[in-house]
């Protein structure tokens, strides 16, 4: 089937075209006819020719990675093909129709032909392929990006839920924490705790508390040794449950013989409270510190993301180049688990004028 003079004639790319130029182009070319989902040409496909859309739509994908992306649609009197016939390569996108489409096509002596004949077609085709080449480049530099910012994004969020998922564990426990601790207090009053006793296991706590820091890392055997030691001395003072009560205290650092010492003036029936109490207690400081670890480092994520991407900022300003780094390790801190980043910069690097978020996109690239 052959497409007529009269149908080119519609076409904007042959406005200039005289009437006998017309009818030679309309006899070297034949017309084609697909239904809707039908492919004119596939990626990567050699037997390259020109097609000018007359009726109908098409729509050009390309396949980046595991996913095909849209690149544009062709209207009537649109064309395509004219890349690879003018680098002599495949055809770099895939085109299919989207409804039921008449398409005239060229093969590529013919359209070499046309281009001679007709200066005006020459121009707007060489025109056209310049501004689809820059549109495939940006379209595919634009997916890698967003590929990319998925990954980041997917790692920021399991960086995310791990401290937030601790910090509400934590805040779970701490309302029982909390109500436990009072409970025991009333216990101590109960069983004959006088004003002396209660200062020194306030004594005992502040000092457990203030040497939580300085107490030396133990091993997981070492720990469990520890706890089988307290909790056999606090059964020789007659304290029950002691083997529940041993774990926060030996966590705090504090000695049997230092807890038995404070322990061993309280009557008998209060010294099980007395322990209870002050490993509740220490539990409790435990917890709130959890939550507070928890929670800053959400917050150092977030403050990260916002000095990361320089929202809420000028497109171009002084950056400091350290900061950035610090940032991009920072963000990418779920895929370097098991790497370590050795870094050697001077601290008095300069600030500079730049585009801080496309700076970091180098430093993630990197």
């Amino acid at each position: 089937m052959t497409a007529t003079a009269d149908d080119l004639r519609a076409v904007p790319l042959f406005a200039d075209l005289g009437g006998d130029d017309l009818e030679w182009v309309a006899g070297a070319g034949r017309e084609l006819r697909l239904d809707a989902g039908e492919p004119l040409f596939q990626e990567g496909e050699t037997d390259v020719a020109f097609f000018v859309l007359l009726d109908g739509r098409l729509q050009v994908t390309k396949r980046v990675g595991a996913e095909e992306t849209v690149l544009a649609s062709h209207e009537p009197g649109a064309f395509t093909g004219e890349v690879p016939l003018l680098t002599g390569t495949p055809y770099i996108a895939t085109v299919r129709a989207v409804a039921r489409s008449r398409i005239f096509r060229l093969d590529p002596e013919p359209f070499r032909q046309t281009l001679t004949l007709c200066q005006g077609v020459a121009t707007t085709v060489l025109q056209t392929v310049a501004q689809r080449v820059q549109l495939v480049g940006a379209t595919l530099q634009q997916q890698e990006k967003l590929a990319a910012l998925g990954k980041m994004a997917a790692g920021l969020a399991h960086e995310l839920n791990n401290p937030a998922a601790a910090a509400s564990r934590a805040a779970d426990l701490l309302a029982a924490a909390i109500a436990r601790a009072d409970e025991l207090t009333l216990d101590l009053c109960r069983a004959g705790a006088a004003a002396d006793d209660l200062a020194r296991l306030a004594d005992l706590r502040r000092e457990a508390l203030a040497g939580r820091g300085a107490a030396p890392a133990l091993s997981p055997m070492e720990r469990s040794d520890r706890e089988d030691a307290l909790a056999l001395r606090l059964d020789d003072l007659g304290v029950a449950d002691a083997w529940e009560a041993a774990p926060p205290l030996v966590g705090a650092g504090l000695e049997a013989d230092r807890l038995a010492a404070a322990v061993a003036p309280l009557p008998a029936a209060a010294r099980g409270a007395a322990v209870a109490w002050l490993a509740a207690s220490l539990t409790t400081t435990g917890l709130v510190d959890e939550v507070a670890q928890g929670s800053g480092r959400v917050s150092e994520l977030v403050a990260a993301v916002k000095r990361y991407a320089y929202l809420d900022q000028a497109p171009e300003q002084a950056v400091d180049v350290r900061e950035g780094i610090t940032s991009t390790l920072t963000m990418l801190g779920h895929a370097l688990k098991g790497i370590e980043v050795v870094r050697d910069d001077a601290p008095d690097l300069p600030r500079i004028a730049a585009h801080g978020s496309e700076l970091n996109q180098v430093w993630t690239n990197l």
